[in-house]
């Protein structure tokens, strides 16, 4: 079992509180509640590995998460937490999601925060592109007989998304757009290709 992540050290002390806070949520959700501390995450942990597991007797259990700066770009940062676990299934799990937070305040940022009004349209285009781009299909290739499963059968964002410090990234992970075998897709939009649809200031 591994828990390897960042803490906030510096900046507002109320700021600080609800970044850490809100790291040590994604790390201790053991199930469906939360560990006191990571102490406490490794010892449940360990006492609901099988002694005997019928069904995967050979099969290693376990659990890695990681929490670390994405982007260091304030205002606006983002963290990037990855987990990947092996406890009794067919083959092990993974997924990544992003945290992007205030420097100032500790509070979260959307993307609609970050972005001019109306800006959404022409940002999904741009993403479909690149989509398409790291997918290998063509600009007219038809998304389901690619067997990726978005609704209606068109391209959309997804709410995995984090600020790096020269681009806007995207991340379909595992089964949310289409079955295991596709894998993950990481769609990566240079902020020289977006300028003019973030509001000054926020991204740098």
């Amino acid at each position: 079992m591994s828990l390897d992540y960042v803490e906030a050290l510096s900046g507002p002390l109320a700021a600080r509180a609800k970044i850490n806070s809100a790291i040590m949520s994604l790390l201790l959700e053991f199930g469906n509640n939360r560990a006191r501390s990571p102490e406490d995450y490794a010892q449940r942990f360990i006492k609901d590995y099988p002694e005997s597991p019928k069904m995967f007797a050979v099969q290693r259990w376990f659990v890695s998460k990681t929490v670390k700066v994405l982007g260091p770009t304030p205002p606006v940062f983002s963290l990037e937490y990855w987990e990947e676990s092996c406890t009794g299934g067919a083959h092990p799990d993974s997924s990544t999601l992003y945290l992007n937070i205030d420097a100032e305040t500790g509070e979260p940022v959307t993307l609609a925060a970050v972005l001019k009004e109306g800006s959404m349209p022409r940002l999904t285009q741009i993403a479909e592109t690149h989509f398409r781009v790291v997918r290998k299909l063509t600009p007219t290739a038809d998304l389901k007989e690619a067997y990726f499963d978005f609704p209606n059968n068109r391209f959309r964002l997804n709410d995995t998304y984090g600020f790096t410090g020269k681009s806007l990234l995207f991340f379909y992970n595992y089964y949310e757009v289409g079955p295991r075998s596709n894998g993950t897709t990481e769609v990566e939009i240079p902020y020289t290709e977006i300028r003019d649809l973030l509001r000054p200031g926020l991204i740098k």
